[in-house]
């Protein structure tokens, strides 16, 4: 880089503009690689989880890797065809996915001055013609049957270590994995029995979660600290992977999946209980209703979603016991 190049980049700099920009202005040639890396270190403070991670590494640091020193403004849609039509039909849902990573990483390159023109990774009106609309049969989580849940329960609670405790805790709370996983100490209020998860590490979500906290959750934390994470492993929450290991270890239930356990609950709820479908889906921090309704609906139905969460409690520590709002049988 030129001494006038490194002056006008701090100067850009300065003027808040971006840097980079100073050499696509001076014909300096941009590869898709430098897109890729600009994109995901944008991205990255937004991700919630570290499957979206791995997802945007896969698919720019690996698949596109065909592609990586070329440069930007050369890239055509016939470099994109031939990245995805391998794994068009057997990983539909990645090549899609892999896509809207690359449009990306094109888009913003245009907006950095990088390059010119339509964006070749562009769906509509684009590749559209050239890969078929595939989309397979969407399979949904193997989940747990709920009659099975008290037996399973109660063997993951004869361990003990950290994972177990995790574990156990993200069953009675009917949370997504990583809410549980990257919990931190900042997000409980033991005198209230509440666990606060922000927005920002909720899926899709612009508001906080609020769940009620039964004692049987508060005696699965471990002795509480200042800060930090509630259960760290090496210094950051441990993976999805930690919770299928013990789901092996436990009993033989490995066609199974821990996320499948918010299934179980929803269908123990619709099953065993009078609660209205509405209010587990609360639980579940599932959307409901319009957008209009939730406008208009501001509560969160704390107390009465407690009560649901010890009744789901009671029913994993009870052998497969009815529960106390148990559907009385015809």
């Amino acid at each position: 880089m030129s001494r006038k190049n490194a002056m006008d980049m701090r100067l850009a700099n300065l003027e808040g503009r971006d840097p980079e920009s100073v050499l696509a202005r001076e014909g300096t040639p941009r590869t898709f690689l430098d897109a890729a890396q600009a994109i995901i270190e944008r991205k990255q403070k937004g991700w919630k989880s570290d499957k979206t991670q791995f997802r945007w590494h896969r698919g720019l640091l690996v698949h596109a890797k065909p592609i990586h020193n070329k440069s930007v403004n050369h890239i055509a849609t016939g470099d994109i065809e031939a990245i995805l039509r391998p794994i068009w039909h057997s990983r539909n849902y990645s090549a899609r996915g892999f896509r809207g990573y690359i449009e990306q990483a094109l888009d913003l390159a245009t907006v950095l001055g990088w390059r010119e023109g339509d964006n070749p990774a562009r769906w509509s009106g684009n590749l559209e013609y050239l890969l078929p609309n595939h989309k397979p049969e969407v399979k949904h989580v193997p989940a747990m049957p709920f009659a099975d849940a008290p037996q399973f329960y109660q063997k993951l609670m004869t361990g003990d270590n950290v994972t177990r405790d995790c574990f156990a805790f993200t069953i009675l709370t009917a949370a997504r994995g990583h809410m549980a996983r990257h919990a931190t100490w900042s997000e409980f209020d033991i005198s209230q029995k509440t666990w606060t998860v922000p927005a920002e590490r909720m899926k899709k979500s612009a508001t906080d979660h609020v769940v009620p906290l039964t004692e049987s959750m508060i005696a699965l934390l471990p002795k509480p600290k200042h800060s930090g994470l509630v259960w760290p492993y090496r210094g950051k929450g441990f993976s999805d992977a930690a919770f299928r290991r013990t789901m092996r270890t436990t009993m033989d239930v490995s066609t199974y999946t821990p996320h499948g356990f918010r299934s179980t609950f929803k269908d123990w709820a619709l099953e065993c209980t009078n609660y209205s479908d509405e209010l587990s889906e609360l639980a579940l921090a599932h959307k409901v209703g319009s957008a209009v309704r939730r406008a208009y609906r501001r509560g969160s139905s704390l107390e009465r979603r407690r009560m649901l969460m010890q009744d789901w409690s009671d029913y994993l520590h009870s052998a497969g016991r009815p529960s106390k709002k148990a559907l009385n049988e015809a």
